[in-house]
């Protein structure tokens, strides 16, 4: 599993071409969300690849507690340690000693209050996660709102209070955002799945 194997530039220009398409077709935003989110999943379950011991859904971890997480948009789990409690298409709820990765994808953010507010209300979630499994919170999103690198930069400075590893952000428009961002990602997630 190598990033040079995932081709990520072409990858990259996929995701924003879909999300050009989505954007220009999809008028309800909670189903242009669920189209991101399963064109990444899709993405990520090709560079994985399906000899891989990693498999990728959505839904929630049940902890040791028997509580559960919240609806994350993308988990990524080893079958060596555990099967999923339950599984429904791409449906999945994992015990969390068996999850690696749970990724939080947003089309949407503009301003720094409202982005403060949709981490604040993930936040105990994303703590957890991270206090009783381990597991690696990422943050992708997909977008054509207008902010500039510095504001990028502070974002990504102030995720860890969240619980959250990295924040990874592609834009339609502007180019210096995208240089390398998909491929970071990409090599975040093989760092974690080896």
């Amino acid at each position: 599993m190598t990033s040079t194997g995932s081709n990520w530039r072409k990858d990259q220009e996929d995701i924003l071409k879909y999300r050009k398409q989505i954007t220009e077709n999809i008028r309800n935003i909670g189903l242009r969300g669920a189209c991101n989110e399963q064109h990444l999943r899709k993405m990520l379950r090709r560079i994985l690849g399906s000899e891989s011991p990693y498999r990728v859904g959505y839904g929630e971890i049940v902890f040791e507690d028997q509580t559960s997480s919240s609806q994350l948009d993308v988990i990524i789990y080893d079958t060596r340690i555990a099967s999923p409690l339950f599984k429904c298409g791409e449906i999945v709820v994992i015990p969390a000693e068996a999850a690696r990765i749970a990724i939080e994808i947003k089309a949407v953010f503009a301003i720094r209050s409202d982005f403060n507010k949709k981490l604040e209300a993930t936040k105990i979630d994303f703590l957890k996660l991270k206090r009783e499994s381990g597991v690696s919170v990422l943050y992708f999103c997909i977008t054509s709102d207008k902010y500039t690198l510095q504001e990028h930069i502070e974002y990504r400075d102030t995720l860890s209070k969240y619980g959250i590893d990295d924040f990874f952000v592609l834009r339609g428009r502007r180019k210096e955002f995208n240089e390398g961002e998909l491929e970071r990602f990409i090599n975040a997630v093989e760092s974690i799945c080896i």
